[in-house]
């Protein structure tokens, strides 16, 4: 980051690396590459500014960090649908509540351990409505 982001206050650095996430997460739903080209499409689509002292160039940097590889984004999307899949399977078959239960739970960790490796890959972020709804929905907690 630019000794000119830095005068500008801790206001500045959270600007700065909000606007950086945001980047991230377009071109994560986008499956565009952390490219200085698709850093200012990034801004051209939202029809916004960069705040000051963002500048694309030095900025590429940290947003390709914040960028999750698509390919492996796919295989754990893969891997939380399989989970999900398979939790149905389970319900259709169990006939107790025991068994409806030891279901929920194997759901539980499948699905919310996918979900927190995402975040551990992508800066704790994750990148799709279809995940964070997952999250919610399974309760999951960070660890």
């Amino acid at each position: 980051m630019s000794a000119v982001l830095f005068a500008g206050g801790a206001a500045s650095v959270l600007a700065y690396i909000d606007t950086a996430v945001g980047v991230a997460t377009f071109l994560v739903s986008e499956r565009l590459p952390a490219t200085v080209e698709n850093i200012r499409a990034f801004f051209r689509r939202e029809r916004l500014e960069p705040p000051t002292g963002f500048s694309p160039e030095e900025a590429q940097g940290l947003v390709a960090l914040l960028v999750i590889d698509p390919d492996l984004l796919d295989d754990l999307t893969d891997k939380v649908r399989g989970a999900i899949d398979s939790y149905r399977s389970c319900l259709r078959k169990a006939s107790r509540p025991q068994e409806n239960d030891a279901c929920d739970r194997r759901a539980e960790r499948d699905v919310c351990d996918t979900l927190n490796r995402i975040k551990n890959r992508n800066k704790d972020n994750l990148p799709t409505d279809f995940l964070n709804n997952q999250w919610e929905s399974y309760g999951c907690v960070r660890v």
